[in-house]
């Protein structure tokens, strides 16, 4: 079937069936293994040009102890993970010919020259996944993934959508102006003064959303170092949590901990003060990991340079 981009994210249905005539276990490393690695394909092909390496996730059932004869159990869960599904936002111009392969009880593959098999496929790699002995793997139909109907918007559409009392056509308009800014086409890309105007109607957007909003918008739009022209907002979003957390003595742990990851790219910076006022212990930790990481210039979300690329790592022990 198709899926449309304006929809929600797609989701797969898993059941797990006992075929034994006997009760049997199930768990990690049990009778029957409830953990499965659902793994995307299809999505980055030579013609696409589909930017980044989409990831796979792992699902872990664990609420039931044991499955009796022919019981199933089925569980819903969305389709991707959060790589894969950050990277597909970002290019919502792309209209893909998706499938998802879920593999039961997988396990790290071993090239045939470490087993030393007489016949070695030629194919076979040091690293990879495979399903273990008892394990099973399936895959999904082909799904046709459509553009986002948005993405091709005039500046003015977009920011009426982002002035619009619609959460979803605010939603939509975000993912577009941040798909156009990172990589959009020549023929859709913003000039300096559309950018900026752009920018201040995220501005105005951000400082009367909700907390939900305001961190699905930091984790959506680019930073100053992707974008310069998002500059100007970064530093709006600094500021805002800086004067909830030292004039009103409040603060958004769920915001700031999105600030952090996505906005942030100095151990100096005046943010990690709001962390005083912080009152979830995670989101402490998250500030100490970021400090840490960025004093010793590693390099951090809130660092990375342009490009879509630059935000997947190249390693990936998943081929297979």
């Amino acid at each position: 079937k198709q899926i449309y981009r304006d929809a929600e994210h797609p989701v797969l249905t898993i059941r797990l069936q006992n075929t034994a005539p006997i009760p049997l276990a199930l768990g990690t490393s049990a009778p029957i293994d409830s953990r499965m690695l659902i793994d995307p394909a299809g999505i980055k092909t030579n013609h696409n040009n589909f930017q980044g390496d989409p990831r796979a996730k792992v699902v872990h059932l664990d609420h039931r102890l044991r499955l009796m004869p022919r019981e199933v159990i089925s569980v819903e869960v969305v389709a991707d993970s959060a790589t894969t599904d950050w990277l597909i936002d970002q290019q919502p111009g792309t209209s893909l010919r998706q499938r998802w392969r879920v593999m039961q009880s997988f396990r790290p593959r071993v090239s045939d020259d470490i087993l030393n098999v007489t016949q070695p496929d030629p194919n076979s790699r040091i690293f990879g996944i495979t399903n273990s002995p008892l394990g099973l793997t399936t895959e999904t139909p082909v799904v046709q993934r459509l553009g986002l109907g948005s993405y091709r918007d005039s500046a003015d559409a977009l920011v009426a959508k982002l002035q619009s009392n619609d959460g979803n056509l605010r939603r939509k308009a975000v993912i577009a102006i941040a798909a156009r800014m990172m990589i959009a086409e020549d023929d859709l890309a913003f000039d300096s003064t559309t950018q900026a105007r752009l920018v201040n109607a995220l501005k105005d957007m951000y400082t009367k959303a909700g907390s939900a909003e305001r961190a699905a918008m930091l984790l959506s739009l680019p930073q100053r170092h992707q974008v310069s022209a998002m500059i100007d907002f970064d530093d709006h979003v600094a500021a805002s949590l800086l004067s909830e957390s030292l004039i009103d003595g409040r603060t958004d742990d769920l915001v700031l901990a999105c600030a952090l990851l996505t906005r942030t790219d100095d151990a100096e910076a005046p943010i990690f003060e709001t962390l005083e006022n912080a009152t979830d212990d995670r989101v402490l930790r998250v500030g100490s990991i970021i400090k840490r990481r960025l004093e010793n210039q590693e390099v951090f979300l809130g660092t990375v340079g342009p490009g879509v690329e630059a935000m997947t790592p190249s390693f990936d022990g998943l081929k297979y």
